[in-house]
């Protein structure tokens, strides 16, 4: 891989020193997602297995490596649901997360996203139409953040596309 910046080439040796440490993670490429959202996610104090949770990347994803849905800055989960209570100015995030170990993305990775957003963020959305389209942890992110949609209708909604290459 060629490191066209300063900035590549540190964030580079950040990966490679953090992967060697935690030699556990045995994929390299699963590590560097893992890495990419724990980057992004830094002023979110999520714990290693809250980011490790919305890492999502495998077959199937529709270019959403890592999804994460955030309630008034609380990362959520689907047993939290139903014990939510909104307060006037509530908000909802959703962070999606590609996380590519090259230099540039394609314009495939952009239609990617437009694709599954248009088809996975619809209300009333019917997921067992896309179940061998995406895989199950990608329509259930989604399937989240729609239910919490509908639940608070009236909250600002922060969406977040972060590209990490």
């Amino acid at each position: 891989m060629k490191l066209n910046s300063n900035g590549q080439r540190i964030l580079y040796e950040l990966f490679r020193q953090e992967y060697q440490e935690n030699a556990p993670h045995s994929e390299e490429a699963h590590y560097f997602e893992l890495f990419a959202s724990t980057q992004i996610l830094k002023g979110k104090d999520l714990s290693d297995e809250e980011v490790e949770q919305g890492v999502l990347g495998s077959g199937n994803d529709g270019g959403c490596d890592s999804i994460y849905t955030f309630f008034n800055d609380c990362n959520m989960t689907e047993d939290l649901v139903g014990d939510l209570v909104a307060s006037k100015g509530a908000s909802i995030e959703l962070i999606i997360i590609q996380a590519k170990r090259e230099t540039s993305f394609s314009e495939d990775a952009i239609m990617k996203w437009k694709t599954v957003s248009q088809n996975l963020l619809e209300i009333g959305v019917d997921d067992s139409g896309y179940s061998s389209r995406y895989n199950e942890d990608v329509l259930d992110a989604f399937s989240l953040f729609r239910d919490l949609f509908v639940l608070f209708n009236s909250f600002v909604i922060k969406p977040g596309h972060f590209f990490s290459a």
